[in-house]
C-alpha cells in the first residue's frame, strides 16, 4: 500500500530533521557557553542508546503486531506526556514564585 510507505517516509524525515535540527541547537547552546562540554557527551551518550534502543523495541512490536499505526501512538504518547510534564513543571515554578530568568539559567554553571 502506498499509504504505509508515506508514513515510513514521514519518519524518517522526520528523523533527520530533529537530528540536524538538535545538533545545531547544541552546536549553538555550546557556542554561546550555555552548556559546560562534561554534560553535552553524557546526555549524547543517553541520547544515542535510548534511540537505538527504542528503535528495537519498535522493531518487535510491528513486526509482532503488523500495525504501522503503533509509531503514531508512540509518537502521540511522547508527546502528550511531554506535555504534560512542562506543564506541571510550569505550575510549580509559578506556586514557587521563580520568573522566566531563574528558569532559563545556563547549565554551564
Amino acid at each position: 500500500c502506498t499509504c504505509m510507505r508515506l508514513t515510513e517516509v514521514a519518519v524518517a524525515t522526520s528523523s533527520v530533521m530533529i537530528f540536524f535540527t538538535t545538533g545545531a541547537a547544541t552546536m549553538s547552546y555550546m557556542s554561546f557557553g550555555l552548556l559546560a562540554p562534561g554534560y553535552a557527551i553524557p546526555f549524547f551518550l543517553v541520547g544515542f542508546v535510548a534511540t537505538i534502543g527504542g528503535n528495537l523495541i519498535m522493531r518487535f512490536i510491528l513486526r509482532k503486531f503488523q500495525r504501522k499505526s503503533l509509531i503514531l501512538f508512540a509518537v502521540a504518547g511522547v508527546i502528550a506526556v511531554s506535555t504534560i510534564l512542562m506543564a506541571l513543571a510550569s505550575i510549580r515554578a509559578t506556586i514557587e514564585g521563580k520568573n522566566r530568568a531563574s528558569l532559563c539559567g545556563t547549565l554551564a554553571e
